[in-house]
């Protein structure tokens, strides 16, 4: 008799209501409070609470966690593998990818899409496309006659003004697109006649603008908004960059990467020293557009920093859920061969700016042929049962449309 009113008793609280006679609203003043394990925790009360954070996420698409992704070729059949692995479950997950028959690079991530291209041989053109592991949507985008190694897009693909914009480096010409146009518009970047050309060495968007970085540390800004409606009008030939001469206090020196990212609505510039092909430090700085000048940062404060060769984003370590933030994971730059699938991971792992020292996290695989990349999973996808990744076959060939 105590058996079945305990097994009644637990029967009737799985699936009660606990949001009944709670204050309305108070739930979604909580979950937009709620760091993102959290509120995977919170969605597991009830139905009604799940209901609360799926709204929640759909609200702020943006929320999620960051996952490692790297592709491990398959000569055989053409097809490239695709692993993921979380960094706050540490669990691993598999895609494949095929061109047929055309080799095909993955060299980006904008939120949740992964940005990929492939190098026709027969027209010798490069064609871009993006793939949305957790959806399964794809958008194709017009064949491009410069080779360009890095796009970069100011929005979500989704948006009906975004803009896309990839750049060759180092160069002084970038190409921009946006939805509607047929073919891509080719920018030159223009100098005063007694001032010495910059190329542009890489690009990050923040705040409306696409920034671009010179080998000189300079600063080359375009607002996108003013861009797309000048493609739109075809009046491309009015779209033009404002050049800023900033200060930088201390030019680097040796062997060292540089990374130009977003972080919190600003934007960082990441310099990676190197030792013998090995990372040895970390200097940070941040652009102030007002006074003109790099500011060195020995703090970032909340913010962990992901960064990839193509790819490098921000996140709150509260939202993570992680201990502490003011640290910086990094991958191999100079190891990758994509016909020889092994990595070493000798030049993998975290630093700390506290303490300036160097950890490590583990990846399950050791097939690598190109360099990772960064992506964020959604939170709705998590609270959605974590559906399989989509087993994507994006046929690349010069026979489709390269444009929605």
């Amino acid at each position: 008799m105590a058996t079945n009113e305990k097994r009644c008793r637990f029967g009737k609280d799985k699936y009660r209501d606990w949001e009944k006679g709670l204050p309305d609203g108070i739930l979604d003043m909580i979950v937009e409070r709620l760091d993102f394990i959290h509120c995977l925790t919170f969605s597991k009360v009830c139905k009604s609470w799940r209901s609360v954070v799926r709204y929640a996420s759909i609200r702020n698409p943006l929320r999620g966690c960051p996952w490692l992704v790297t592709v491990s070729p398959k000569p055989a059949d053409g097809a490239e593998r695709v692993s993921f692995c979380s960094m706050t479950e540490m669990k691993g997950r598999c895609m494949e990818i095929s061109g047929r028959g055309n080799v095909v690079y993955m060299c980006g991530s904008v939120q949740d899409w992964l940005i990929v291209k492939t190098q026709l041989h027969s027209c010798n053109k490069v064609l871009w496309a993006l793939l949305n592991p957790f959806t399964g949507a794809k958008v194709f985008l017009p064949a491009l006659r410069l080779p360009g190694n890095k796009l970069v897009l100011s929005g979500s693909p989704f948006e009906s003004n975004c803009v896309y914009m990839t750049l060759t480096k180092p160069s002084l010409k970038f190409s921009l697109w946006t939805k509607g146009a047929p073919i891509w518009t080719e920018v030159e970047v223009r100098y005063e006649i007694k001032q010495e050309p910059e190329p542009l060495t890489d690009a990050a968007f923040c705040n409306g603008n696409f920034y671009f970085l010179t080998k000189n540390y300079n600063i080359q800004r375009l607002d996108a908004a003013y861009a797309s409606s000048a493609i739109r009008r075809r009046s491309t030939s009015e779209i033009k960059t404002s050049f800023y001469r900033v200060e930088m206090p201390c030019w680097p020196k040796g062997q060292f990467f540089k990374y130009l990212m977003e972080s919190s609505g600003d934007i960082l510039l990441v310099i990676r020293f190197f030792r013998y092909v090995i990372t040895c430090s970390f200097t940070i700085y941040r652009l102030d557009i007002g006074r003109k000048e790099w500011v060195k940062l020995d703090d970032l404060g909340d913010q962990i920093l992901f960064l990839g060769k193509t790819t490098s984003r921000s996140y709150s370590a509260k939202e993570l859920g992680f201990v502490r933030g003011n640290c910086i994971f990094f991958t191999d730059v100079y190891r990758y061969n994509r016909y020889k699938s092994e990595t070493n991971f000798l030049d993998w792992g975290i630093f700390c700016l506290d303490d300036k020292r160097f950890g490590s996290f583990f990846y399950p695989s050791k097939e690598c042929s190109s360099e990772p990349v960064w992506i964020t999973a959604p939170l709705w996808w998590y609270l959605f049962g974590e559906r399989p990744l989509y087993e994507t076959k994006i046929n690349l060939n010069p026979g489709v449309i390269w444009y929605r």
